[in-house]
């Protein structure tokens, strides 16, 4: 009877134990051990005393056994009562803690490259139907009808944060690890700069002491083998083998004032225009965006030429048109265009650049049409697309596959997370395709707008390199933590080190082999691939592959491609590289010594770009 008197305070009924903290357990709290009051009037001022002191009460929060979950409990009990006891803030539980930055809070949030966070610009998370008036006092007429409340409100906020996580990071099944449990954005940390740096060195240590355990196992070979080494780093810095030696002043202004006079000559010849022809003179436009100025801008910035960096500014907020009726590749427009707006906001924190790509990033999306793949070509005024017809209207791996880190970048600068869901979904719908055939490599070619693979074709170069440094860096930039970004990085790179991975005749030279027509092996490596030695280096260093024999093979990887791609450049009468090579394989051969196992036939000229 006493109990059906107080049903109210029932700890069944019971308003932290039914929501939020189970605090009194079957052993704990109450009276007489039995985890309830003794008397209504006892449990009235237990009721009381627990509103009164904001469920915060040590001597009876404490007495259960489960302080884990008591602590839970207080931390989601601290956020609701100090978010919605506050009338006059206009924010949801979810943008309390992130509302719009200054620009200096945007700053020193930027530089730390934190996880997306839940903010409250987004009108699909509104939550202004949510209450935000203080709780009344907990009486027995009115302790029901609080506890439903409160129950409601934490309904809702789980609802909003789940919805928050599906579109910023979609769940990728971390396929290698079943055992562990799912995590999203809210569970986790954010990533700082310096774990990574401390990660490196810790790296760099392992990998220092184990190169002193091989010289002490082979000192001949592998004095032999640094001798060779530091001959090709001397050729190729002009005798200059001390790396610290490289940060002189005087070297440092010598590569500025190459950037000085490629900028001198453009502003001169081609001001406003995407390149500058410098044996005409002339300029040229294929995305119409001025697109030298925009990726130059970061660039400009990190030299200190200040007001070369204002001018490009100016023009941008001045002269730049989004709303040209042109199609343009979504592809180069993101790395270029997009992501020089977002690296100039990066580096100088003016919060001008940021609408401007907004605006372009919303208009570069109209790009996907019904599906998770996007079409090649975007016409940012009429919303059209399409894909080319050399493809057969298939989109290219690379293209599809680079547009995560800007997009990813942008939400989270600008609290909007639905900017990122669409290309987010793309690595999704990738990885659902069965790519058994190829080891976990991703062919070149994917039908739009939710096709599959149209081609048996795999490279590591052309069409297909950066979408596996994204896969990468995009599990860097989610904070390392969403585990299925690296176990795709994973697959991928055990797919190149069992089918492409291979070495020449001659000089023993790492490359990466393509597949061609039939998963054919073709012992061509393109310029492009010369990123990967990076990524590997990257993925070892961040341990993205694990640890021990399998990271110190991904550096080693690493360090074979970069030496190959510096034999590529040493070994050319101009010191410049072309834009593919030919190899002469080993298969499985001791190298003869010969240096002829590197042969340029068809790729006789060379483009500038960046990797």
């Amino acid at each position: 009877r006493k109990r059906t008197t107080t049903a109210p305070l029932n700890r069944r009924s019971n308003i932290m134990s039914q929501s939020f903290l189970p605090v009194y357990s079957a052993r704990g709290g109450g009276g007489s051990g039995t985890g309830r009051p003794d008397t209504l009037a006892e449990g009235i001022r237990l009721a009381r005393k627990r509103t009164t002191t904001a469920f915060l009460n040590t001597r009876l929060l404490f007495r259960g056994r489960n302080l884990f979950v008591v602590l839970i409990g207080a931390a989601l009990l601290f956020l609701l009562f100090t978010t919605y006891t506050d009338p006059s803030s206009s924010l949801s539980p979810l943008d309390t803690a992130a509302s719009t930055p200054t620009s200096q809070q945007a700053a020193a949030s930027t530089s730390s490259l934190p996880l997306l966070e839940p903010r409250g610009s987004d009108p699909s998370f509104e939550t202004a139907s949510l209450e935000r008036t203080s709780l009344p006092e907990i009486t027995l007429d009115n302790v029901e009808k609080l506890r439903q409340e409160v129950i409601s409100r934490a309904a809702k906020v789980s609802e909003l944060q789940a919805r928050l996580d599906a579109v910023v990071v979609p769940t990728l099944s971390p396929k290698l690890t079943d055992s562990k449990p799912a995590e999203t954005l809210s569970s986790r940390p954010p990533l700082l700069r310096q774990n990574a740096v401390a990660d490196l060195a810790e790296s760099l240590r392992q990998e220092e002491q184990l190169q002193q355990q091989r010289q002490q196992q082979q000192p001949g070979q592998q004095q032999q083998q640094q001798q060779q080494q530091g001959a090709h780093v001397q050729a190729a810095v002009g005798g200059q083998t001390d790396p610290a030696s490289w940060a002189q002043p005087e070297r440092q202004e010598a590569v500025r004032a190459a950037m000085k006079h490629a900028w001198d000559g453009y502003v001169k010849y081609a001001w406003g225009e995407d390149d500058l022809k410098p044996v005409t003179r002339k300029g040229t436009n294929w995305l119409a965006q001025g697109a030298t100025i925009v990726d130059a801008l970061d660039t400009l910035y990190i030299m200190g030429m200040m007001d070369e960096f204002k001018a490009g500014r100016d023009w941008v907020m001045q002269k730049l048109d989004l709303k040209k009726n042109r199609g343009i590749s979504l592809f180069e427009t993101n790395i270029r265009v997009l992501g020089g707006l977002l690296a100039a906001y990066d580096q100088s924190k003016d919060p001008a650049f940021l609408p401007v790509a907004e605006d372009l990033a919303r208009g570069l999306l109209k790009a996907y049409r019904g599906g998770p793949v996007p079409y090649a070509s975007v016409n940012l005024a009429t919303g059209s697309s399409s894909s080319p017809s050399w493809t057969g209207g298939s989109s290219i791996l690379s293209e599809i596959g680079t547009l995560q880190l800007e997009f990813l970048y942008l939400a989270r600068v600008l609290n909007k997370p639905e900017l990122a869901a669409q290309v987010m979904d793309t690595f999704v719908h990738l990885d659902r395709l069965d790519k058994s055939k190829h080891d976990g490599l991703y062919p070149l070619y994917v039908r739009p707008p939710s096709g599959g693979f149209t081609t048996e074709a795999v490279s590591i170069g052309a069409l297909g390199d950066s979408f596996y440094e994204y896969l990468l860096k995009v599990w860097l930039l989610t904070g390392r933590h969403h585990d299925g970004f690296r176990r795709m990085y994973e697959e991928a790179t055990d797919g190149i080190n069992k089918r492409l991975v291979q070495f020449s005749a001659g000089s023993n030279l790492t490359y990466l082999a393509e597949l061609g027509r039939g998963a054919r092996l073709v012992h061509k490596m393109d310029h492009l691939v010369c990123f990967a030695g990076g990524m590997y280096a990257l993925g070892a260093a961040t341990k993205a592959v694990g640890q021990g024999a399998k990271m110190r093979y991904h550096m080693d990887v690493g360090r074979g491609l970069t030496h190959t791609c510096n034999e590529m450049y040493i070994r050319m009468p101009t010191g410049i590289a072309p834009e593919f090579v030919e190899f002469v394989p080993s298969n499985g051969n001791a190298p003869t010594g010969r240096r002829d196992d590197m042969k340029v036939t068809r790729g006789k000229h060379y483009l500038l770009r960046p990797e």
